[in-house]
This record gives structure tokens, sequence and C-alpha cells, in this order.
């Protein structure tokens, strides 16, 4: 069985190798933090979606966050980018960068591997050093020709561990975020798993079935119930 991304994080640091520049996270909003009813309800469109509650089954996204504090605490320099649903239909545009756990959407995968590349090569490390991005492409908006002046108006990960301060910033990104989501019905919390959101739009029913009764594949009962 394949040993969690904390497991590797913490061998790391033991065996003192070098951390890497850059950290990868593939995944939404983490359930710890918008899995709380008060969140919950007040951002159902980024907390209420069907990988947050496919998460209450198969529990990857506590890995993936359990990964993220392990690299956090390592005393290494990191940038954690979390994209949206990666899809490689969803047209190339603008990455547009946000913090929060609120960030929605498709990521086109060649506009990913470009800012990873470069955050990583292009961009001074001062501009990355400890901060959690989240990404998603802004489909045929042309792509920023520097990167530093965006990122330096991020907040970094031990600046936002101040409650008073998350709380505010999450308002003003969940209104800003919500408003360039896919689709014209704009509504992710309505969405069941499988549904897409040209689905929704057209009230169609997703290949899974509809929100709140889904058939999910074998593997993924099997593993939940085990």
């Amino acid at each position: 069985m394949p040993r969690p991304c904390a497991y590797w994080v913490k061998q790391l640091m033991l065996h003192q190798i070098q951390m890497p520049e850059l950290f990868v996270v593939h995944r939404p909003p983490l359930p710890d933090q918008l899995g709380h009813k008060t969140k919950k309800t007040k951002f159902p469109g980024a907390a209420d979606i069907p990988i947050v509650r496919l998460n209450d089954k198969l529990k990857l996204l506590d890995i993936k966050a359990a990964a993220e504090d392990a690299l956090r605490h390592s005393c290494g320099r990191y940038c954690i980018v979390r994209p949206t649903g990666l899809n490689d239909e969803w047209p190339r545009g603008r990455l547009v960068l946000s913090q929060g756990d609120l960030a929605v959407g498709r990521t086109n995968r060649a506009d990913l591997a470009q800012l990873l590349v470069q955050l990583a090569l292009d961009v001074d490390p001062s501009y990355t050093n400890g901060l959690t991005i989240e990404a998603f492409t802004l489909a045929n908006y042309p792509a920023p020709r520097e990167l530093e002046p965006i990122l330096s108006r991020l907040t970094p990960d031990h600046e936002l561990l101040n409650v008073n301060h998350q709380q505010d910033a999450d308002s003003v990104l969940y209104n800003l975020l919500q408003q360039l989501v896919p689709g014209e019905t704009m509504a992710p919390n309505q969405l069941a798993m499988g549904q897409t959101y040209e689905n929704l739009d057209n009230k169609e029913t997703g290949r899974l079935g509809e929100r709140g009764a889904e058939k999910l594949p074998s593997f993924i009962e099997t593993t939940s119930s085990s």
C-alpha cells in the first residue's frame, strides 16, 4: 500500500535531504477548514462541492492536508500550489492566483506546467517562500508577463494563521472567486459527483446520477467501507 505524502516529507526532514523549492498538491479546499459548519454555510459554493463530499469516504484530502502541514513545519523553503480541477479540454488562458481554500473551477495542464516552471526558475524565491497558492485558468485571457507583482500581494502562511485576518480575506476572496467559476449557472454547490458545469447549465443528470444519490464506482464503495 502506498505511503501517505506526509511520510515522505518527514523522511526528507529526518535524513536532512534538501527540501524542494516547489511542492505541488492537487486538490480543492481542505475539509478540516471548510467542513466547519459555520464556514460551510457561509461559503457553500466552495465547501459543499463533490470532491469535498467524497472526502468523507476516502479521506484523500485529509492525507494531502497532513502532507502540507508536514512541509510547513519542515523549516525548509517551500511553495504549495493547489490547482483546481485539471482539464485538458479547458482552453488555455491566464492562471488566477488566490488564497483561502476557496477557489473552484478548472485548470489547463499546460497553464499549470508553465506556472510551475516560472515559479521554480524565473521568480525570486523571496516571492514564493512560505506561500500556499490556489490557481485556476481564466480561459482565453493572456498570461501575465511577470508573476512577481501578483505574488507580492499574497500573504505568507504564517500570517494567514491569524484567524481574524483569514475571515476577512475569505469574505473578499469568496465574492470574487464565485464570479469566475465555469458555466452560466455559477453554482458549484449544486453539482453532483460526476456532473459537469455544462450538465448543470443544461439541467442534465451527471454520469453518476442525481446529487445525494450518486452511484459511485464499486472500488470507491469498497474502499470507504473497509
